[in-house]
Parts: C-alpha cells; structure tokens; sequence
C-alpha cells in the first residue's frame, strides 16, 4: 500500500452540517503546510526490486503473525520502514500492522514530518498511533488537533501557541538557561529544523547548520531541575523564556560554579537575580516547527475525524469566549446543550 501524499479531506457530519465547520488550521503555517505537496510515500511491492534478496525474515518465521506485530509496533519509525526494505516478505509484514495501515491511511503527513525534522528514532510506532488514536490535548482537556513531533504528544492550539515547553530551544539557548552541557545537551530529545515560513505572519525560518538543530524545553527543564535542584532552577519559570541579558548573567554564574567544584570546595555563591521574559507571543515563529496538524482516530469505528467547531460561538466577542475551540461529535452535543441553557 503506497502512502498518500495528504491527509483526507475533513468534513462535517450530516447532522451537524448547519451548526459546526472544520477549522482546517489556515490561521497559521506549522510544519505541514512547509512540506513539499508532491512526496512519494514507501514504495509498494510493484516500486521494489530485490533481484538475489531472500524473501525471508529470519527467525521471525517461527513466531506467530500477532506477536510479530507486537513487537513491530514496538520499533521506533525510522527502524520499522529500514525493516520495510529488506524484502517482499518483510513489506508483507509491515504492510499487514494495524498500527501502520492506520498511520498511512489518516495521517501520512505525520510520516513525512517525522522524516523531515529527524525525529523516527525516538518515536515508536506505537506511541505515534496511541496518539492519532488520543483526542485530547495532553496539556488540557481540550480538543487536542496537532501534534508536537519532538516528543510525539497531541496538543490543541492555545497549549501550543502559550505554553513555553513547547517552544523549542537551540543549542546555545537551551545550554544557557536550563545550566546544561554538551553531554546532557546531546541526550536531549531534539529535531533538525526544516525550513520555511511558520507562524500567521509566515515567518521565514531557515537556520542552517547546527543553528537547526532545536531541543525540547520541557525534558530539558526536568533534566535541569534532577542535575541542580531547586535551588536554582525555582526561581526559573517554567513558563518563561530568558531575555539576553539573562542568558550572559547565566552563563557567568555556571563558570563560578563549576570553578568553585574544580576548586574542591563546596559552593556558596548566590544565585543571580535574574530578568524573566515570559514569551507569550502566538506568533513566534518556532512555535510552529514541529506542529502538525492531524485527525482522531476512532478505534471503536475506524473512522478518522476532525475536531468540530461551533459556528454559534463565531457571534460571541472573543475576549467573552469561554468555549472550547473544537469538540469530538459527541464533546459537540454536550456544547450545543450549553448554549441551549444560555439562550433560555
């Protein structure tokens, strides 16, 4: 089965036809819409060609079809398409996982994202297809429409676009406010960035190098908080972002503390006042490099579905809004009931 270049085309049940609209995401550019429209999936059988390649898996061959697939969706991506190559046999098999007809079918963009900012290995495909299959926001009880493909997580719009663990950090950044080094720095998990112009004000991003190279914010503030404890990192927001000035004053304060530890005696330097900037612009840019936009997969009808929005909810003034943004088709009905008792 080769993959579909897009995702399918969302619609609005019957029933709802006159009440809600998909929101298709066109507020802003993530990383989907930075993806080339024509890209070629994996190859099907007719596209390969393995002229002298046995087609056999080995000792795979004596264990029976359910626990081979147990243990495929236990591999991470990049892994599982390498296995996908080997031969007829091993594409049958991949073919065959539930998990990976699901993926391929309502959300082949999440693939090719995945591929395109270098995040297959640490993401199993497993994880990826319990999240298609998640409609909550991980952050929220929101309807969760995107995924953040750093640590593979289902998000909705205003977790995304607000919450700072979710804005990525480069290198020199992510070193410098967490107190981290080159060694902790590099087990973090991390993306390539793939350039374009992200944000609602298409902002260009085209970092080269190790520039690109961007790390998710959150594990390093955990990882930050096991090394140093809280006596450093609370006065750190979790929600902030460090102005310049921040960053040099702690830069100077890990040199003296790390001197004091060469020194052999214990430290009892004061940690610096430090200037906050809590980032709370939607429309930075690299909040958007690893988003992309995908559907909920109903296991119990295989049936992949969008988040809903209410049409009513366009007529109430946005600072007045105390609504969801999107619902599943059930989360709907029990919206619509509330503006039934707001209107009596």
């Amino acid at each position: 089965m080769a993959m579909a270049t897009t995702d399918e085309k969302p619609e609005v049940p019957p029933e709802y036809g006159h009440l809600a609209y998909i929101n298709n995401g066109s507020f802003a550019r993530t990383l989907g819409d930075n993806l080339p429209r024509s890209c070629s999936g994996p190859k099907t059988i007719s596209q390969l060609a393995w002229s002298s390649t046995p087609s056999s898996i080995g000792g795979l061959e004596v264990l029976p079809l359910d626990l081979i697939q147990e243990v495929l969706a236990q591999l991470d991506i990049t892994t599982l398409l390498d296995f996908r190559r080997v031969n007829k046999q091993a594409l049958a098999l991949v073919e065959s996982l539930p998990h990976y007809r699901a993926i391929t079918t309502h959300a082949p963009s999440a693939l090719h994202a995945i591929f395109r900012i270098q995040t297959g290995r640490s993401i199993a495909v497993q994880t990826l297809f319990d999240e298609l299959c998640a409609w909550k926001c991980h952050h929220c009880d929101g309807f969760g429409g995107y995924l953040y493909l750093i640590t593979c997580i289902r998000l909705c719009r205003p977790c995304f676009t607000t919450k700072n663990r979710y804005l990525p950090r480069d290198t020199t950044r992510v070193k410098a406010e967490f107190l981290l080094d080159d060694e902790i720095t590099n087990r973090l998990p991390r993306m390539r960035l793939h350039p374009g112009k992200y944000a609602p004000g298409c902002q260009s991003i085209t970092r080269t190098g190790p520039r690109s190279v961007l790390y998710d914010a959150g594990h390093a503030r955990w990882t930050s908080s096991i090394i140093h404890g809280s006596k450093i990192i609370s006065d750190i927001l979790e929600e902030a972002y460090v102005t310049d000035q921040t960053e040099m004053q702690l830069l100077r304060y890990t040199k003296r503390v790390r001197a004091a530890e060469q020194a052999g005696r214990v430290s009892s330097l004061r940690t610096p006042r430090l200037t906050m900037l809590e980032d709370t612009n939607a429309n930075n840019g690299f909040r958007y490099v690893a988003i992309i936009r995908v559907p909920w997969f109903d296991r119990k009808s295989q049936v992949a579905q969008w988040g809903l929005s209410c049409r009513k909810c366009l007529s109430i003034p946005v600072s007045e809004r105390t609504y969801l943004d999107q619902f599943t088709p059930e989360g709907f009905k029990e919206h619509l009931k509330e503006h039934e008792a707001a209107d009596s």
